[in-house]
């Protein structure tokens, strides 16, 4: 079973890294908490009702886009997905999807908990019902 979802969790990895090059938006902030991301869920699927769930991808990294960075920041990248885990298209040429990007000084201790010590973590999210 550990197997299984080792590389389930990869292949998500590999998926996101892939979808998170196409989000057009990206927010700095001071600290992001789990509550940010309950209440931006719950904000998408009230917007969007093809929204179903959500891939989250956080990476603790000194450099992004360009951009280095005195301390390290949390890049938080979200990707919105359908009822059959497929990322949603934010145009109709399909080449952006919905979704964001944060750039956080701090992450709460419940988000560095799903991180489990990595530097980089990507999990799915159901939330903001």
């Amino acid at each position: 079973m550990k197997d299984i979802l080792g590389k389930v969790n990869k292949t998500i990895d590999v998926i996101t890294d892939a979808m998170v090059e196409q989000i057009p938006s990206e927010n700095e902030v001071k600290e992001y908490c789990y509550s940010d991301l309950n209440s931006y869920a719950k904000k998408m699927i009230l917007d969007d009702d093809r929204i179903k769930r959500f891939t989250v991808a956080i990476e603790k990294t000194t450099e992004f886009s360009g951009k280095v960075y005195a301390n390290e920041r949390f890049i938080i990248r979200i990707v919105m997905l359908d009822e059959e885990g497929r990322p949603i298209y934010a145009d109709a040429k399909g080449e952006n999807y919905v979704g964001t990007t944060i750039i956080a000084e701090a992450i709460d201790a419940k988000l560095k908990e799903k991180m489990s010590g990595q530097s980089k973590k990507t999990f799915a999210y159901r939330g903001g019902k």
